[in-house]
C-alpha cells in the first residue's frame, strides 16, 4: 500500500515519456501506444508471476459469486458504523473508512472481530491466525453474532455460549445426504451437505459434515479428506471444539470448502473422510491412524465432457430415527 503512490507515479511519468517519444518520432498515435504498452505489460506481469490466474478466474462458481460473496457483504452490513473492528487484511478495504481498524492479530478489545477461515490469503501466517481464531473462541468477553460460508463475526459483550452452539446441534440436523457410520464405536458420521452435484475444473464446493460422539475419547482426531488431487487433515470445527472435548450425544458440525483439478473425460474417483490421529506432521501411512481403521466412502465423482458430477452415496435414515 505504502508503494502504490510511486507506482502510480511512475505509470504516469512513463505514459508521459512513451507519447512524448511516440509524438516526435511519428510512431502511432500516443494514446494507442500507451493502451498497448499497459495491456502488454499486465499480461506479462500475469503470466509470469501468476501462472495460475486462468484456472482461478474460472473458480469464480455461481456459489462464489451469489451465496459466499453476498453472506460476506451481509456480515460485513452486521457491523454499526461506529464500531471498532479487528479483521484479516484481505477485508481491510472494505472497512477502511472505520476510525477504529485494526488487523489482526493486532486487536485491542475491539467491537467486532471478523474471520474469513476460507480465504487463500489467511493473513498473518496460518499459525499466527489459527492463534488469533483460538483466542476469539476462547475470550469470555465475545459471542458469535454470525456464522456462515466460513465467514466468523465475533461480538463484543455477547453471550459467549453462541459460539459453541454454532458448531454444536443438541439434536439431530436435518442433513441434505443423511447415513450413519460409526468408527470403532466411538464417534459417528451422520452424513453432508452439499452446495452442488455439478461443476467444473477448479470450481469450489462447499462442503457441511456433521459428526456425533458416542463415547469420550482422550485423542486429538483430525478429518482426513481423501479426493481426486487432494488429502487434508483438517482441525473439527477450526480446532475450537475437537474430539476430546465432545460430550457423547453431541453432533459437531464442521465446513469445507474443495475444489478439483483438471481429470481426464471418463473418470470414476472417490471421495473419502476419516478421522486421523498421529504425532508430527499429518501425513497417513497406516490404517492404524484411522478411527475403525478405515475411511467413509461419501460419494463418487464422474467425469464427462468436461462436466463434474458428484454422486453422494448415502442411506437415508427414516425420519424420527436416531
Amino acid at each position: 500500500t505504502i508503494m502504490l503512490p510511486f507506482l502510480f507515479a511512475a505509470v504516469i511519468a512513463g505514459i508521459d515519456w512513451l507519447a512524448t517519444t511516440a509524438y516526435r518520432r511519428s510512431w502511432v498515435p500516443p494514446q494507442l501506444a500507451a493502451a498497448v504498452l499497459v495491456l502488454i505489460t499486465s499480461l506479462c506481469s500475469l503470466l509470469l508471476f501468476e501462472p495460475g490466474f486462468t484456472s482461478r478466474i474460472s473458480s469464480h462458481t455461481s456459489l462464489q459469486e451469489s451465496a459466499i460473496l453476498e453472506a460476506g457483504h451481509s456480515l460485513i452490513q452486521e457491523i454499526p458504523p461506529q464500531a471498532s473492528v479487528a479483521v484479516q487484511s484481505p477485508f481491510a478495504p472494505s472497512l477502511a473508512h472505520r476510525l477504529q481498524l485494526t488487523i489482526l492479530p493486532r486487536a485491542v478489545d475491539p467491537d467486532y472481530i471478523l474471520f474469513d477461515v476460507f480465504h487463500p490469503n489467511r493473513d498473518p501466517v496460518p499459525q499466527v491466525y489459527q492463534e488469533s481464531l483460538m483466542r476469539a473462541f476462547q475470550n469470555p468477553l465475545y459471542g458469535l453474532r454470525m456464522y456462515d460460508y466460513g465467514y466468523l463475526l465475533f461480538e463484543r459483550d455477547l453471550d459467549p455460549s453462541t459460539k459453541k452452539a454454532a458448531l454444536v446441534s443438541g439434536t439431530l440436523p436435518n442433513i441434505q445426504y443423511a447415513q450413519r457410520v460409526e468408527l470403532d464405536s466411538t464417534i459417528a458420521y451422520l452424513g453432508f451437505d452439499l452446495s452442488t452435484t455439478h461443476l467444473q475444473a477448479g470450481e469450489q464446493v462447499y462442503l457441511t459434515h456433521y459428526w456425533q460422539s458416542i463415547l469420550p475419547t482422550p485423542n486429538h482426531y483430525l478429518q482426513f479428506t481423501a479426493y481426486p488431487g487432494a488429502q487434508r487433515f483438517e482441525q473439527i470445527a477450526f480446532g475450537a471444539y475437537s474430539p476430546e472435548q465432545w460430550n457423547p450425544g453431541d453432533v459437531v458440525i464442521h465446513r469445507q470448502l474443495i475444489s478439483f483439478p483438471d481429470l481426464p473425460d471418463g473418470g470414476e474417483y472417490e471421495i473419502a473422510i476419516g478421522l486421523w490421529f498421529g504425532e508430527g506432521e499429518p501425513r497417513l501411512q497406516s490404517p492404524d491412524q484411522l478411527l475403525g481403521q478405515d475411511v467413509i466412502r461419501i460419494a463418487s465423482l464422474s467425469v464427462s465432457n468436461g462436466e463434474y458430477q458428484i454422486h453422494p452415496w448415502y442411506v437415508q435414515i427414516p425420519e424420527g430415527n436416531p
